[in-house]
């Protein structure tokens, strides 16, 4: 709006006030330019209107499209078989599937109707299943009251009866599929040397009606429960109604101080047995039957020398074993006349609890052309001062196995001089752990406490020297360790910038590409970008796993369907011998 009066332009710029001619001349010129804006306005508000009745029209087709692109959608053309295929790789891996809707294959039935269809017709997605029936310590609480003890036993019974229901609708849906089954079990009873009541033995009829229908499918078996109870499921079965059942884990706690003879037992006989793990077992002893199927066997319990050998002559063609030995009171180690050969065996770990003498004689007695990972734990029950002056027990048998590549022990029970030895019987050595094997699936390093004759580890001894012949492990890739006291930061990163060194890969020493250490002290020195700067300079993909706390335990409630479960979801929680790693040694 253009001004051509002066006077008025003045009055824009200062606070003064107009005369009523002014005033009079300022109306008179905002006539036109009121009834302009008003007409903008008008015209603005029919825009607007016309724009929201389209923007509603949008709306309204684009539901319409929508409605009908659902017919469209590719997830409706997906044939069920691909279905299946999707559905069962959100199964978990580490363990059978639990019954809860949080998880897969029940929370697939909950999606949509579809998907409900095609999972309950999908038999594989139901041949894995965890049980955990409602169980509790005998010393969970200090109310020994009957009623609270009756308010308990109706809990328990309930679930325990719908429980036992829901698993065998479960099992009913897997078809002819080989079944893979977890059962864990404490006990109801509070008395832990008691015999089963009556109340208790009704519990255990739901769970056995629940699971045995099913047995001629068993493949794989995890059992979690009191001896005496497994006595009474074990007594329900034959060797005919098991002819699928490859592998077989138990572990039994013992709730009476009778003796339990295997040999009488019925799981481990299956014919097509192939993995076995037992925890509980009192002696190997009862062991009386060859089995040759067999190649994979985990003790978690101690055994004398000579029950160790007679393990091997019964499981000739073992490729994996675990267990502990320790001396026998009721019997003298006798070596057997000639080798004991174990032409398969790749991987041997074993807790020793004996005497070094007899130990020594044991591994001398021992043949393993192929085997290629020693995992040697030496934890004496009586130590002597002198025994550090005598070589290893297990020198002799790492002498004789030429093929070993992996190598797990306790260094605070070997001198420093069967350390440097046992490194340069086997240079093939490409992974190293120092304690307690790792757990799988994470690898989680284990704490061990203090031995009582301490060794501190030194670092330095696969420091690389002036030469390929002087370095310790030239073929060395994965350092793990699990006893933070026994090594300092420093010496650490020397001995990783060392194996990291161009130099030292041009005179044919490998690349390390992995260190673990898991420190029980808090952390003074970080070395971690030193490393990092080392490995970018040298161009080489490097991983350093360094901890400095242990991880925080966890209780579940003896309700819940995930009772017994482990805090990593696993059912199995002992520390098994891991295939795959060995088969990629």
């Amino acid at each position: 709006m253009d001004n051509p009066d002066p006077d008025l332009s003045r009055l824009l710029e200062n606070n003064e006030a107009p005369s009523k001619a002014t005033i009079a001349q300022v109306k008179e010129l905002l006539e036109e330019p009121i009834k302009e804006l008003r007409s903008i306005q008008a015209e603005i508000r029919r825009l607007d209107k016309l724009l929201e009745d389209l923007k509603e029209k949008e709306r309204t087709t684009q539901k319409a499209i929508n409605a009908y692109n659902r017919i469209l959608s590719p997830a409706r053309r997906i044939p069920p078989e691909m279905w299946n295929e999707i559905f069962y790789h959100c199964l978990p891996t580490h363990r059978n599937p639990i019954m809860s809707t949080s998880e897969a294959p029940l929370l697939l039935t909950r999606v949509c109707s579809t998907w409900r269809s095609a999972a309950l017709s999908s038999p594989h997605l139901w041949a894995r299943l965890h049980i955990p029936f409602p169980c509790e310590s005998p010393y969970a609480t200090e109310d020994n009251s009957e009623q609270y003890l009756e308010m308990r036993r109706q809990d328990f019974g309930r679930v325990a009866t719908l429980r036992s229901e829901a698993a065998k609708d479960w099992l009913s849906r897997s078809g002819n599929c080989p079944i893979s089954l977890s059962v864990f079990y404490f006990g109801l009873e509070r008395e832990p040397f008691g015999p089963i009541s009556q109340w208790e033995a009704q519990i255990l009829l739901g769970i056995f009606n629940a699971i045995l229908p099913f047995a001629a499918r068993w493949i794989d078996v995890e059992l979690s429960m009191p001896l005496d109870i497994y006595q009474k499921l074990d007594a329900m079965l034959s060797v005919d109604m098991i002819p699928m059942l490859r592998i077989f884990r138990a572990s039994l706690h013992q709730r009476n101080a009778e003796e339990y003879s295997w040999n009488t037992a019925v799981l481990w006989k299956a014919p097509n047995l192939r993995k076995m793990s037992l925890y509980g077992l009192k002696s190997a002893s009862t062991f009386t039957e060859n089995i040759l199927s067999l190649t994979y066997l985990c003790l978690y319990s101690s055994i004398s020398q000579n029950q160790a050998l007679m393990l091997f002559e019964k499981f000739p063609n073992l490729v994996h074993c675990k267990f502990t030995i320790i001396e026998s009171m009721d019997e003298v180690f006798t070596p057997p006349s000639s080798t004991v050969s174990l032409p398969h065996l790749q991987s041997l770990c074993i807790e020793d609890l004996g005497s070094i003498n007899f130990s020594t004689a044991f591994f001398r007695s021992i043949s393993a052309p192929n085997l290629r990972w020693i995992d040697y734990q030496r934890r004496p029950l009586f130590r002597r001062q002198e025994d550090m002056d005598i070589p290893s027990p297990i020198l002799s048998l790492i002498e004789k196995s030429t093929s070993i590549v992996k190598l797990t022990f306790e260094p605070r029970e070997l001198s420093a001089r069967d350390i440097s030895e046992s490194f340069r019987l086997a240079p093939l050595i490409r992974h190293l752990v120092l304690g307690p094997e790792p757990h799988k699936p994470s690898r989680t390093l284990r704490e061990h406490p203090d031995a009582g004759l301490v060794h501190v580890f030194d670092l330095n001894t696969l420091a690389v020297k002036a030469t390929r012949e002087e370095t310790l492990l030239p073929d060395l890739e994965i350092f793990e360790a699990s006893f933070a006291k026994t090594i300092m930061a420093e010496d650490l990163l020397k001995f990783i910038i060392g194996r990291l060194d161009p130099e030292a890969s041009r005179r044919g020493i490998v690349v390390l590409k992995r260190v673990r250490v898991t420190f029980n002290t808090q952390r003074e020195t970080d070395i971690a970008a030193d490393v990092d700067r080392h490995a970018k300079a040298a161009g080489i993909d490097f991983k350093l796993e360094l901890t400095y706390r242990p991880g925080a335990s966890s209780t579940t409630d003896p309700l819940s369907t995930s009772f017994g479960l482990a805090e990593d979801g696993r059912s199995w929680d002992l520390p098994d011998i891991d295939e795959a790693s060995v088969l990629a040694l």
